[in-house]
């Protein structure tokens, strides 16, 4: 979770808008490999900032 994490802000400090592509390295051994996130900002229910990870084809 963590390297997910850090992907993720290192992509998203260079990002513009509310979408971000990037890229993950999985190391279990079912799922080997890259595997590409997205992660979208949006409010809240009251207004805080909301970061959802999910995989390109979820929305």
């Amino acid at each position: 979770m963590w390297d997910i994490l850090w992907m993720f802000r290192l992509c998203a400090l260079g990002a513009r808008g509310e979408v971000v592509t990037f890229k993950a390295t999985i190391k279990d051994p079912s799922t080997r490999g890259q595997i590409y996130l997205r992660a979208k900002y949006s409010p809240g229910d009251c207004g805080e900032p909301v970061i959802t990870i999910m995989l390109p084809e979820e929305d």
